[in-house]
């Protein structure tokens, strides 16, 4: 039975799907679904920018920190959100990188977010300005390394007339990096999608479309169909904003400086973000 909080879990999925094809029996399909549940439920996140991707835990807001060291530039994008759950972002999905410190209290652990917000620029550029790498300070920039990691530039150091406040973990001074997370696997039968069950529907019809069409099935096309009006109806549902719970971005916060090709989401936050 579905849990009325969590939705269906893993096994429960499958069997749902392998009950409307007619093949509850077919052990070789089960186990083929059991293998590539995980990969459908990362394409159904690529489906849209679900607001979801970017929460852990109900309503906390995905943000992974890092205590910056001296003399450290290179940092994971496997972090801590606030919410105290290790989770992982890809460097691609990255919507912005900051330092958050309380500049009056830096020993408080109560954190203030775009205290500096860093600006991405590539490999080449960090090179061309400092090749031997050897400047230190406060950090302006970061860029990516791989599909895991980010350097940022100038790295800190006390010894440079960085504050002190800005190196120290223990004044809680931390990097942050704010963006798209990856879902959680589901390894065992058990285990429950890393989607709100209020989508979960659509989930188990992306999941049914996707069957049909590596079994060549033809009932796809029609299958694909549903699935389409059901995403496009989810995505109206996870758009929709209370108009008390949006705020404008401060210049320092926006995330594409081209004025003519800025998206709703450059320009607005959400409060509780």
């Amino acid at each position: 039975m579905p849990s009325a909080t969590s939705g269906w879990n893993r096994d429960e999925l499958i069997m749902k799907v392998l009950d409307t094809l007619g093949r509850t029996t077919d052990t070789t399909l089960k186990a083929r679904m059991q293998e590539d549940i995980n990969f459908a439920q990362l394409g159904f996140w690529k489906l849209f920018d679900w607001k979801f991707a970017r929460t852990q835990g109900g309503s906390t807001t995905f943000t992974c920190y890092q205590a910056l060291a001296n003399q450290t530039a290179r940092y994971s994008t496997t972090q801590t959100d606030s919410g105290g759950n290790t989770v992982a972002i890809r460097t691609s999905d990255i919507e912005k990188v900051y330092l958050g410190y309380n500049v009056s209290n830096p020993s408080s652990t109560t954190y203030q977010k775009f205290s500096r917000v860093l600006k991405r620029v590539e490999n080449r550029d960090q090179i061309l300005a400092d090749p031997g790498f050897e400047d230190t300070g406060i950090p302006e920039y970061y860029y990516p390394v791989g599909n895991d990691k980010i350097e940022i530039w100038p790295p800190p150091d006390t010894s440079k007339n960085t504050p002190v406040d800005l190196v120290d973990a223990t004044n809680g001074t931390y990097l942050w990096i704010a963006g798209k997370r990856m879902p959680n696997f589901m390894d065992d039968s058990t285990d429950y999608p890393d989607i709100p069950i209020e989508y979960q529907e659509t989930f188990y019809h992306y999941l049914l479309w996707r069957t049909l069409s590596r079994e060549r099935d033809p009932r796809q096309t029609d299958e694909l169909a549903i699935l389409n009006a059901m995403v496009a109806n989810d995505k109206r549902t996870d758009l929709s904003e209370p108009d008390n719970n949006l705020r404008m971005k401060w210049p320092e916060e926006e995330l594409n400086d081209r004025a003519s090709n800025l998206r709703y989401q450059d320009v607005l936050w959400r409060m509780d973000d």
